[in-house]
Formats: structure tokens, sequence, C-alpha cells
């Protein structure tokens, strides 16, 4: 244990809360303070019910939230983020954040969007990396209907800027209702 105080969250269960997100006042980099925690703190299990994700005029709600991991020093392991919300869809993730400078993460895992599932796709793979304020991410599709996502994301800006680039083999999407929309592979860029 290399003879560091350790404190061991075996359970913490929570319900109904509001997570209240601020936007930067200004469109100037963001400056995280450094979050050095001198113990290390291993979370078996952690679950949030029934809270709500809110910014500006918008809310997200996350029926559940389970986590487990380790934060010791400026080192945040994340063993199990799992996301479920019925509406949307379920996210698993794994990785590690740095809390110094622009908090450097990386994770993996898959992304469940309901409307996708329910049609038939697997799971998509996602991978994030970057620093918190500027995402980068990388979507897969296998399976039945293949495509691939890669995008750049700034989440902490009001206006949410984002570029995207979207391939994908032949598909037909029949759920369309109106419309069938068929493809011989494509390439779109926003």
């Amino acid at each position: 244990d290399r003879g560091e105080q350790r404190w061991v969250v075996g359970v913490l269960h929570v319900d109904g809360l509001v997570l209240t997100l601020t936007s930067p006042p200004s469109r100037d980099p963001i400056r995280f303070p450094t979050l050095f925690l001198p113990i290390a703190l291993d979370i078996k299990d952690l679950e949030i019910r029934n809270a709500l994700i809110k910014k500006q005029d918008k809310t997200w709600p996350v029926a559940e939230l389970h986590v487990r991991g380790y934060w010791h020093g400026t080192n945040v392991r994340v063993d199990q983020l799992r996301v479920r919300e019925p509406q949307y869809g379920d996210l698993l993730l794994d990785g590690r954040v740095h809390l110094l400078g622009g908090y450097p993460i990386t994770a993996k895992g898959q992304l469940s969007p309901r409307w996708l599932t329910e049609k038939g796709w697997q799971p998509l793979q996602v991978i994030l990396r970057g620093e918190v304020a500027n995402l980068e991410l990388e979507a897969e599709s296998h399976g039945r209907y293949r495509a691939s996502l890669a995008g750049k994301v700034q989440p902490l800006l009001p206006s949410l800027p984002y570029r995207a680039t979207l391939d994908w083999s032949d598909h037909q999407f029949p759920w369309l209702r109106q419309h069938e929309l068929y493809s011989q592979a494509g390439h779109l860029r926003v």
C-alpha cells in the first residue's frame, strides 16, 4: 500500500441530486484548479438515482449513475462509470482523469442510445480523449449497421461548439416513417 493513507467508500447511495453547471463568462480559455487529494480514496459503490443536470435553460435527467474508482493526488482512475436513462439510453465507461492543467482525460466504453438500439443497432464503441473543455471523441458502430463518428466538442461553452465527421458503409434505414433512405457508403463533415 506504499504507506499511503486510504479511505474506502464501501457503499454510498444518493437520491434526487441536482447538479447545476455554470458556463464561463467569456470564450477565454477555462482555467481549472489543481485538485490534489493527499490521501487515497477508493470508491467501491457510489450510486446516484433520480438526478438532474442543469445548464442554462436545459435539463438532463439521469435515472441511475454508478461509479467505481480510485483517487489519489491528482490522478483519478474510473474503473466503471455506468449511466442509465430510460428515455435516452445507457453509457458505460472506464478511464482516467488528471485533475491538473486542463484535466486531461482518456476513456473508452459503450454508448447505447435508445433510439438506435430499439432499431437493431448494437451499442456504439466510444473513445474520449483530450481535456475536459476540449474533448475529442470517436464512436463506432459494428454489426448490422457499420458507421464511425470522429469529432471534437467543447462541452463547457454555452454554444457547445463541435466539429464532426460521419462515415458509413452500405445502409438502408427503413425506420424513417415517411421516407426510406439508402446509401452505398458515405462521408459527412459538420
